[in-house]
C-alpha cells in the first residue's frame, strides 16, 4: 500500500504519517511537503519530496508513486492570512485542485481530502451533520468550503475517487505554538496570564489528534467515494474550560486567567457524527483529559521523544539537528 500524504509536514498531517507507519507493516509513505517534517523519521518506508502542490511536475511525480492520497496541505486561518487571503486562497483552492486534477489522471484508487468544520460557519445551539449549509464566515472557511465544493465536482464529473473528512477541533503533538492549548500551556508554565476574550464561552468539539488519524485510516480503507464524513471527539468544551484544565495539569492558579473584552468571540463549531459511526462503528479513543495528560507537559517544558513513542510505537523518530 503506497499513500501520498500531501502536507505531511503539517501538524496533524504528521501526526497521520507516524499513526500509519506504527499501525500498518505492509505501507510505504510519501510526504510531499514545502518543509521537512517536525521530527526525522529513521524508516524506509517513509520518503519525503520537498515542493508545492501548486508545482505540477512535483504532485506528478509523487502521485505516479502511490495509490492512494490523503490531502492535509492547507494554511491555516491566523493573522497573517486574515491580512492577506492570496496565499490562503492558492493553496487551499487552487492546490487542493491541482491534486484532485492529477490524482484523476493518474487514476488512483482512493484521495481522502481533508477538511474542517469552518465551512459550516456560525451555529446557533445544536449540532451540524454533512448535508447542512456550507455558510463559512472567514477566509479560511470560504478556501476550505472552496476545495470541498471543487472536490465533490470531479466526483460527479470524473468519478474521481474522493471522499471528505471534516475535521473538529484537533490537538496534540505538533501543534503550532501559536494555537490555543500550546500557547496557554507555555504561558501556564511561566506563570503568565491567559488572555481569553469575551467570557470564554465559546466552545468547540475537541478532538485527540491520535483519534483524527485512527477516522482517516478507516475512511482510507472502507470510506465510499464521494461521500462527506464529519469526525468529532464528541468532547464538547469552552475556550475557558480548556484553560482550566491546562491549569489543574499544571498545578497552577486560576488567577491566571485573564479576561479581554470583546463584544463577541468565536464560534461554536460541534459536529454531528452520525455518518462514521453508523457505517463504521467508529468511536474516539482518548479522552479529553487523558490527552491534555499527555501533551499540556510536552508544549510546557518542551518535546519527548518518549512521548511520541508512547502514541506511535515502532516508528523511530529522532530530534533534528
Amino acid at each position: 500500500m503506497n499513500v501520498l500524504v500531501t502536507g505531511g509536514s503539517g501538524f496533524v498531517g504528521f501526526n497521520f504519517i507516524l499513526y500509519l507507519l506504527s499501525k500498518k507493516k505492509n505501507v510505504n509513505v510519501i510526504n510531499l511537503s514545502r518543509s521537512p517534517a517536525p521530527l526525522k523519521v529513521v524508516d524506509q518506508r517513509y520518503s519525503f519530496i520537498q515542493g508545492n502542490v501548486l508545482d505540477e511536475k512535483v504532485v506528478c511525480e509523487a502521485i505516479r508513486k502511490a495509490e492512494y492520497i490523503v490531502n492535509f496541505v492547507g494554511v491555516v486561518n491566523d493573522s497573517n492570512s486574515i491580512k492577506n487571503s492570496q496565499n490562503m486562497v492558492e493553496t487551499n483552492v487552487l492546490g487542493a485542485n491541482s491534486v484532485f486534477e492529477i490524482a484523476h489522471r493518474e487514476e488512483v484508487k482512493k484521495i481522502i481530502h481533508i477538511s474542517s468544520t469552518a465551512v459550516y460557519g456560525k451555529q446557533i445551539g445544536g449540532k451540524v451533520n454533512e448535508d447542512a449549509p456550507l455558510n463559512p464566515l472567514n477566509f479560511y472557511g470560504a478556501s476550505k468550503a472552496g476545495a470541498d465544493l471543487l472536490g465533490m465536482s470531479h466526483y460527479r464529473i470524473h468519478k474521481l475517487p474522493i471522499i471528505i473528512a471534516r475535521l473538529s477541533s484537533n490537538y496534540g503533538l505538533f501543534q503550532s505554538v501559536d494555537k490555543l492549548i500550546p500557547k496557554f500551556s507555555r504561558f501556564a508554565s511561566k506563570g503568565e496570564p491567559l488572555p481569553i476574550y469575551g467570557d470564554g464561552s465559546a466552545h468547540r468539539d475537541w478532538i485527540f489528534a491520535t483519534d483524527s488519524c485512527r477516522a482517516i485510516s478507516l475512511l482510507l480503507q472502507q470510506g465510499k467515494p464521494g461521500k462527506i464524513y464529519n469526525i468529532t471527539g464528541r468532547d464538547d468544551r469552552s475556550i475557558l474550560d480548556v484553560a482550566k484544565c491546562i491549569l489543574d495539569i499544571l498545578d497552577k492558579p486560576e488567577d491566571l486567567i485573564s479576561f479581554i473584552d470583546r463584544r463577541e468571540y468565536g464560534y461554536n463549531y460541534v459536529l454531528d457524527d452520525t455518518r462514521i459511526r453508523n457505517e463504521f462503528g467508529w468511536e474516539p479513543q482518548i479522552k479529553f483529559r487523558e490527552g491534555m495528560e499527555l501533551v499540556v507537559p510536552v508544549y510546557a517544558e518542551g518535546l519527548r521523544l518518549s512521548t511520541v513513542s508512547k502514541l506511535y510505537p515502532n516508528v523511530k523518530v529522532e530530534i533534528r539537528a
